[in-house]
């Protein structure tokens, strides 16, 4: 459902005809605070070329989940330190589709 011209804010400021984009992502409990730290630095780099808007109108967050709540691939997701025993248990048909690079992991 689109926002009405008016009702974006930033910061309690009214944002007045410049594009801004926020990026969530959602990862895994368990990584190191560089890793996350090179993540987000990797992503604010990234995100504002892709979405062609200005660096400093864009904001990427990085919130945290336990690898039980996530399901991908007809499987929960492995803790940390467990992904090869994980994907070891994704039935043939399926890897050769990541793979493939039809869900855009390659």
């Amino acid at each position: 459902m689109p926002v009405p011209y008016g009702n974006y804010f930033v910061d309690g400021n009214l944002l007045n005809g410049t594009d801004h984009i926020w990026v969530h992502c959602i990862i895994r409990v368990g990584r190191k605070a560089t890793v996350k730290g090179r993540m987000l630095i990797k992503f604010i780099k990234v995100v504002p070329k892709i979405s062609e808007v200005n660096e400093h109108n864009a904001q990427v967050h990085i919130s945290q989940i336990l690898a039980r709540q996530v399901f991908e691939f007809e499987k929960n997701f492995p803790n940390p330190g467990k992904e090869q025993y994980w994907f070891e248990s994704i039935p043939v048909n399926l890897k050769a589709r990541i793979f493939a690079g039809e869900f855009g992991y390659n």
